[in-house]
C-alpha cells in the first residue's frame, strides 16, 4: 500500500460522531484485486458598523449564530434569518449585502469528536453568503441546499461533515449552486457521504448534483457506497452539472461505482452521467470507484466534457475498471481537452490512463466498454499510464480506447512552450495508445509524444501532418512489440504521404527517421 491510494475495504454507513472512513471497495470484478490503501488528506469580534451618513456605501451586516447557544437555548430558537428546532438550524435569507457566520463556541466538538444529530439547512432560493468557523457535524445531511439556493460559502478554521443515514456531507441538489472558498486559519472543509451519498453533491433521496465550484481552501470529499467524492449520488439516471476547480487543495474518493469527481455510481445501465467537468487551477487528487474514473463518469456514466487548463493533478485514478480520466465501465465521454498544467493520470487495473477501458469479462460477468470520442491536448505536461496485467484483469494502454469516430490532437500553439505528453502502456507490445477501427491520430510540430511498452494500435489511422508554422511533430516510441505495428524508434511525421526513408505503417502514413 502507498500513502496515496485510497481505502477500497468496505464499509458500514458512519451513524456516530466519528470522522472515520466511509468508502465502499464497490462490487463484482473487484474480488480479483489487490487491497490498497490511502492517506486522508491534511486536516472573532466582527467590527461594528459606522453610523451611516447620506450618500456612504451601507456596511455589510453579519449575522453571528452559535451552535452551542442554540443547542443550550440561550439565544431565541427563532430571529431574523433562521430558526433552529431539534437539531436543525434552518437559513432563511438575509437582506442583499448580509451574510451568516457560524461558529460552535464549545471547544470539544472536533474533526474527532463531532456535534452528532444537527443539521445545516439553507432554505430554497436563499443566495446569503456563509461562512464557517470550525463547524464539525454528523447527522442526516450535516449540510443542505434547499431548490434554488445558491451560495458562497468561506470556510475558516477546521470544518467537517459527516453524513449517515444514506445521504450526503453536504447536499448540492440540481437547480442549486454550491461556491466555496478559503476563510481565514487552516480554512479546511471535509465532507463525507453515507451509502449512495456523494461527499459534496447528490444522495439517495435527489442524486443529481448541482452546480459546485472550488476556488480555494483545502477540501477533502468522499462518496460512501456509490457516491462521487464530488459529484452525483448514486442511482438509475444519475447526473451531476457543471463542476469546476479554480484553486485549493483537493482530495476526491468516489466509492462503489462513483467517480472521485464527476458521476455517481449509474444503476441498470443509466446514470453515472456528467455535464462539464472543467479545471483551472489548483492540485488535485481525485480516486474512483471499481467501474468509474478519477475525473469523469460514474458507472455507466455519459460525459460531455472534461476541460483541464492548469493547475497540478497529481493523480487522477480509477479503483478498477475505469479510467484516470474520462469514464468507467458502459460510459463514453465526448471530449476530453487540456490545455496546461501537469496531469498524472493512472489506472489501478483494467482501464486507461486518459479515456475509458476495454471489454472484461470474469466469473461475476461481462462488463461493457468504455470510449472516449476525442482527446484534444494543446498544452502542459500530460502522463497517462495503463495498467500491467493482474489477475483476470489484461494489461491496458495509457489512452484510449478512441471510438470510431474519435481522434486524438496533439498541439502545441506558436510561441507556446513545447506540448509534452507520455503514453505508457507498461506492457511490451501492449500499445500505448489504442481505437476502434476509424479512429485517427495527430500531431504537429512543437508538440512530443513518447510512447512506451508499444506504439499505437492497429486500428488507428495516423493522418499525414499539414505542416503549418510548427513543422513536423515527432514521436519517441520504445518497447518491443512496435515493430509488428509498423513503427520502431524515433520518427518524424511526413507533411505528404509518399516514398521516403523509413517505414509506412499498416495504415499507410509513410513515417521516416
Amino acid at each position: 500500500m502507498t500513502p496515496d491510494e485510497p481505502d477500497t475495504e468496505s464499509a458500514s454507513a458512519i451513524e456516530s460522531g466519528s470522522l472515520s472512513e466511509d468508502v465502499s471497495a464497490g462490487e463484482g470484478a473487484a474480488a480479483n484485486a489487490e487491497e490498497s490503501g490511502m492517506e486522508a488528506a491534511p486536516d472573532a469580534l466582527f467590527p461594528t458598523a459606522a453610523p451611516q451618513e447620506e450618500n456612504l456605501p451601507v456596511a455589510q451586516a453579519l449575522t453571528t449564530l452559535d451552535l452551542a447557544d442554540l443547542v443550550a437555548g440561550s439565544i431565541p430558537s427563532t430571529g431574523t434569518g433562521y430558526t433552529y428546532s431539534s437539531g436543525t438550524l434552518t437559513l432563511t435569507g438575509l437582506p442583499a449585502g448580509d451574510s451568516y457566520v457560524l461558529v460552535d463556541g464549545d471547544p470539544a466538538y472536533t474533526p474527532s469528536n463531532l456535534r452528532t444529530n444537527m443539521q445545516i439547512a439553507v432554505s430554497a432560493n436563499v443566495a446569503t453568503p456563509i461562512e464557517l468557523q470550525d463547524i464539525c457535524l454528523s447527522s442526516l445531511r450535516p449540510f443542505s441546499l434547499g431548490s434554488g439556493a445558491n451560495i458562497t460559502l468561506t470556510v475558516s478554521g477546521t470544518n467537517c461533515f459527516q453524513a449517515f443515514g444514506n445521504s450526503a456531507g453536504m447536499h448540492v441538489i440540481a437547480g442549486t449552486a454550491l461556491t466555496i472558498q478559503a476563510g481565514t486559519g487552516a480554512a479546511s472543509l471535509t465532507s463525507k457521504g453515507s451509502g449512495p451519498g456523494a461527499g459534496i453533491g447528490g444522495d439517495n433521496s435527489i442524486p443529481n448534483s448541482g452546480v459546485i465550484t472550488i476556488n480555494s481552501g483545502t477540501v477533502d470529499a468522499r462518496g460512501g457506497a456509490g457516491g462521487a467524492g464530488i459529484g452525483s449520488g448514486a442511482g438509475a439516471g444519475s447526473s451531476a452539472e457543471n463542476i469546476t476547480i479554480n484553486g485549493g487543495f483537493i482530495t476526491a474518493v468516489g466509492s462503489g461505482n462513483g467517480a472521485g469527481i464527476g458521476g455517481g455510481a449509474g444503476v441498470s445501465g443509466t446514470g453515472g452521467n456528467v455535464a462539464n467537468i472543467t479545471i483551472n487551477d489548483g492540485d488535485i487528487k481525485a480516486y474512483g470507484g471499481v467501474f468509474a474514473s478519477g475525473i469523469g463518469g460514474g458507472r455507466y456514466g455519459h460525459v460531455d466534457a472534461i476541460v483541464i487548463n492548469g493547475g497540478i493533478v497529481e493523480l487522477a485514478r480509477d479503483n478498477f475498471l475505469g479510467a484516470g480520466i474520462g469514464c468507467g465501465s458502459g460510459g463514453f465521454v465526448e471530449d476530453i481537452t487540456i490545455t496546461g498544467g501537469t496531469i498524472n493520470a493512472v489506472n489501478h487495473y483494467g482501464g486507461y490512463g486518459i479515456g475509458g477501458i476495454n471489454t472484461y469479462s470474469d466469473a461475476n460477468g461481462t462488463y461493457a466498454a468504455g470510449y472516449v470520442k476525442n482527446i484534444t491536448i494543446t498544452g502542459g505536461i500530460v502522463t497517462a499510464t495503463g495498467s500491467a496485467a493482474s489477475g483476470t484483469y489484461p494489461p491496458c494502454p495509457g489512452i484510449g480506447p478512441l471510438s470510431a469516430d474519435g481522434k486524438l490532437t496533439i498541439e502545441t500553439p506558436q510561441g507556446a512552450a513545447a506540448t509534452s505528453v507520455t503514453a505508457d502502456s507498461l506492457v511490451n507490445g501492449v500499445p500505448a495508445i489504442d481505437g476502434l477501427p476509424g479512429s485517427k491520430f495527430s500531431i504537429d510540430g512543437g508538440s512530443s509524444l513518447t510512447l512506451t511498452g508499444g506504439g499505437f494500435g492497429d486500428n488507428i489511422d495516423r493522418q499525414k501532418n499539414t505542416g503549418g508554422t510548427n513543422g513536423i511533430g515527432r514521436c519517441t516510441i520504445s518497447g518491443t512489440g512496435a515493430v509488428a505495428q509498423g513503427i520502431d524508434g524515433t520518427y518524424s511525421m511526413l507533411t505528404t504521404v509518399s516514398a521516403a526513408a523509413g517505414s509506412t505503417d499498416p495504415n499507410k502514413t509513410t513515417w521516416k527517421t
